[in-house]
C-alpha cells in the first residue's frame, strides 16, 4: 500500500527448483476518499490524553508482532486462503482508503470491511499461530494470526474473541463473532493481511491463483 511508483523485480521458485524472475511496474493510483462525518463514538474524534497513551502502548505491542520478520517459518497456508466468513458477502472496496472523521484527518485504512451481520462467526483464512488476541483502542477485540512464510492475518471490532496467543488454529476454525468494538460506524468484518510486513489487498488471496492478474 506504501510502496513508492517505480519498477521492481519479483521472483518465484518452481516445485522444480528454478527460479523465474519477472518485472512489476508500480504506479500511482488515486487514493479512495472516505469522510465519516457525524460519527456516533465521540471518544474517537477528540481522544482523550488516557486513551491516546492505551493506544501508544497497544502500538507498542503490536507493531513487533506485525513487522516481525516470519519468512523463515515454513508456510501453513494455501492459496486461495479461506473465506474468513460463511456466505462472504462482497468486500465494501475501501482497502488503503484514505479517512477523515468528522473533518479531521486520519490514518489510511490497512483492511478490507465485509457488510457481515453481528454476531456471525468470524473464521481464520488459513493455518496458523495466533500471535495476539486482545481488546485494543481503535480495533476492538483484535485477532493477529501468522500463517508462516510472512503471512499475517487481521481481524478487528469483533463483538468477541475464542482464542488466545500461541494457540494453533486451523483454515476455517471460528476464532471469535463479527462485532462493532472499537472506532466503527456499526457491526462488519474488518480483515487485514499483511504481506512480509506490508499491508496488501486481502481480496487478492481469496481469489484463485490462475485468475490473479499476469506480471510481465
Amino acid at each position: 500500500m506504501d510502496m513508492k511508483p517505480g519498477a521492481y523485480t519479483i521472483s518465484r521458485r518452481t516445485t522444480g527448483g528454478k527460479l523465474e524472475t519477472a518485472t512489476l511496474q508500480v504506479g500511482l493510483k488515486e487514493c479512495l476518499q472516505e469522510d465519516l462525518n457525524n460519527f456516533p463514538k465521540p471518544e474517537f474524534v477528540n481522544v482523550s490524553p488516557l486513551n491516546q497513551k492505551r493506544a501508544a502502548n497497544e502500538a507498542a505491542l503490536v507493531n513487533p508482532l506485525i513487522s516481525f520478520n516470519t519468512k523463515e517459518r515454513p508456510a501453513v497456508f494455501d492459496l486461495p486462503v479461506g473465506k474468513p466468513a460463511q456466505n462472504l458477502p462482497k468486500g465494501e472496496g475501501n482497502f488503503g482508503a484514505c479517512r477523515t472523521l468528522n473533518g479531521q484527518p486520519r490514518d489510511r485504512h490497512t483492511g478490507q470491511d465485509y457488510p457481515v451481520g453481528l454476531g456471525k462467526p468470524v473464521l481464520s483464512v488459513g493455518n496458523g499461530r495466533v500471535l495476539l488476541a486482545a481488546n485494543q483502542f481503535y480495533s476492538g477485540n483484535s485477532v493477529y494470526i501468522d500463517h508462516g512464510n510472512g503471512l499475517i492475518s487481521e481481524y478487528f471490532h469483533l463483538k468477541s474473541f475464542s482464542v488466545k496467543a500461541n494457540q494453533t488454529v486451523t483454515k476455517g476454525e471460528s476464532i471469535g463473532l463479527v462485532g462493532e468494538t472499537g472506532r466503527v460506524t456499526g457491526p462488519h468484518l474488518h480483515l487485514g493481511v499483511r504481506w512480509h510486513g506490508a499491508c496488501i489487498n486481502p481480496g487478492y488471496l481469496l481469489i484463485d491463483p490462475s485468475d490473479m492478474p499476469a506480471v510481465n
